[in-house]
């Protein structure tokens, strides 16, 4: 049976195949939200394993078969199905088998449809909450980001028996943060993010354990030039 059977999510997929296969090399996730000045905008989430190319490509060679088969076709039917919310339009997978890099993108309306595409995107299929989790906020041409660091209900799906090497193989994962504007930055609150020299782009790095941990804050209020 493929991994991909097992889990309907594919973030909960990812995670699962670098730890059940032992593969000891390192990953990014990174989420890319752009936004106009009307509130509308494209999100995309990307888990890149290009850094651990040569691991994977060394794992095929000895199975003759991808550790990562199928994720493709999880991150196509989770667009898909994305499609279907309000507010949320061209929603499809991204597929760069070459590079190892695989996700999903989308448009929206307004943050609202956003934090509902979220919060679906982290739940399994069928089991949503009630209310849509509170992500993203834009009121005024203020961008605002919450600390509600979402895909840690992902990351805490991992063994609770093999916690240690969850905490391992997470330590070697890395988290990117980028947000960006058609027109300017005019201040931000939190002053781990940089600011790109043409002021369109604020961006975030960081482990992933140390985000969980609240060691690195991902809440920002972002002020856009009018």
């Amino acid at each position: 049976m493929k991994l991909t059977e097992l889990f309907m999510n594919p973030f909960h997929f990812v995670f699962w195949a670098f730890f059940l296969l032992g593969l000891s090399g390192c990953f990014e996730v990174r989420e890319e939200i752009s936004i106009r000045p009307d509130g509308a905008g494209k999100y995309a989430l990307i888990l890149d394993m290009s850094q651990s190319q040569e691991l994977i490509n060394k794992k095929i060679d000895a199975t003759e078969e991808t550790p990562l088969i199928g994720l493709d076709s999880a991150f196509i039917r989770s667009a898909r199905h994305l499609n279907d919310i309000q507010g949320i339009s061209h929603a499809q997978g991204i597929k760069d088998t070459q590079n190892f890099r695989f996700g999903i993108e989308f448009r929206f309306v307004d943050t609202d449809a956003l934090n509902r595409a979220l919060s679906e995107m982290n739940h399994e299929e069928g089991n949503y909450p009630p209310e849509p989790l509170e992500i993203y906020d834009f009121t005024k041409k203020t961008l605002t980001r919450s600390e509600n660091f979402y895909l840690k209900m992902v990351l805490e799906t991992l063994d609770a028996n093999h916690e240690q090497e969850a905490k391992n193989m997470l330590q070697r994962a890395s988290y990117t943060h980028l947000m960006r504007t058609s027109s300017k930055f005019k201040k931000y609150s939190n002053k781990d993010y940089r600011l790109s020299s043409n002021k369109k782009e604020l961006q975030l790095s960081g482990n992933i354990n140390e985000i969980l941990a609240g060691k690195i804050k991902t809440a920002n209020e972002v002020k856009l030039k009018k």
